[in-house]
């Protein structure tokens, strides 16, 4: 893998935003780059901009940032694997990867806008694949009003409360129900341990290996 930062100004964001200088794997990792991808770092303000150039990807572009309360973040911007190199689970394995690292880097969530719906699906598969990967929304109204009676309610620590969002739903088994129903909204990743997100990714990882996918 090789870095190219833009200018001087690219390497100091890195400093303020993680207190010391990142080696090339904590930030392929952490933008989930492939192993010999060129990242370019460019520097907007307080935010890095990274753009990922592999010959497996059409477009790949990450930001990190910090909320005004000082969290730090990342955005998934843009990511689309080439149409050939879609059955192989290339971007679970490399997600994977990339919330371990986030996690020791003290990264609070990662979000992306999700796109796509059940009609578009061969096309934009986003907001399905996402929600696979753990990427959390509140269900809307119109969600909760749709949803079979076996999605309605779920088991949290001994008790049965309402189902609220899409961790909920994919820990229930209704991946079928939301491919079927769902459609674009803003989601966010909790990549701490143990937290719901990584829950249905660990379980969707499990799911993969048991398909020989990975």
């Amino acid at each position: 893998m090789y870095i190219q930062y833009a200018d001087r100004k690219a390497g100091e964001v890195v400093r303020f935003l993680f207190g010391r200088e990142l080696s090339e794997t904590e930030l392929a990792n952490l933008v989930g780059a492939f192993d010999d991808s060129l990242m370019r770092v460019e520097a907007r303000g307080e935010i890095l901009f990274v753009q990922i150039f592999h010959p497996r990807l059409k477009i790949h572009h990450v930001f990190i940032a910090k909320t005004p309360e000082g969290r730090l973040f990342l955005r998934i911007d843009e990511i689309e694997i080439l149409p050939g190199e879609r059955r192989k689970a290339l971007g679970a394995a490399l997600f994977q990867r990339q919330v371990e690292q986030a996690r020791k880097l003290n990264v609070t969530y990662i979000e992306a806008e999700t796109d796509g719906n059940w009609k578009t699906f061969h096309l934009r598969s986003g907001y399905y694949v996402w929600a696979r990967y753990g990427f959390n929304a509140l269900l809307t109204a119109a969600d909760k009003i749709s949803l079979p009676p076996e999605l309605r309610f779920i088991e949290e620590r001994g008790k049965i409360r309402e189902t609220a969002d899409l961790n909920d739903i994919m820990l229930l088994g209704g991946q079928k129900w939301w491919k079927e129903n769902g459609g674009a909204r803003y989601t966010v990743f909790d990549p701490a341990e143990n937290s719901k997100s990584r829950r249905v990714f660990e379980k969707y990882m499990l799911e993969l290996k048991r398909r020989n996918r990975l």
